[in-house]
């Protein structure tokens, strides 16, 4: 009985081990291979000049107006009303 556990034990022990050599080989970082890219679509959008005519919006401009209430950045609003 003591004979048949022991491939079995072995046989774990080498899937533990390849395996962890799979985690471990897939952990080396180059800069100048950033992985792999599944869906580049969404990684990767197509993106419109500033100025340029699109066909999405009804009005055709790309470039949108901010919306009302909208604090630049950088720009720090006085938080005082103008009085006269």
């Amino acid at each position: 009985m003591h004979h048949k556990k022991y491939p079995c034990q072995v046989f774990n022990l080498l899937i533990l081990f390849v395996a962890g050599m799979m985690i471990l080989s897939s952990c080396k970082k180059n800069p100048n291979h950033p992985g792999y890219v599944y869906l580049p679509d969404m990684d990767v959008s197509r993106a419109y000049e500033t100025y340029s005519e699109n066909p999405v919006f009804e009005d055709g401009k790309t470039l949108r107006e901010p919306v009302e209430g909208t604090i630049p950045r950088g720009h720090t609003p006085y938080p005082y009303v103008k009085d006269d």
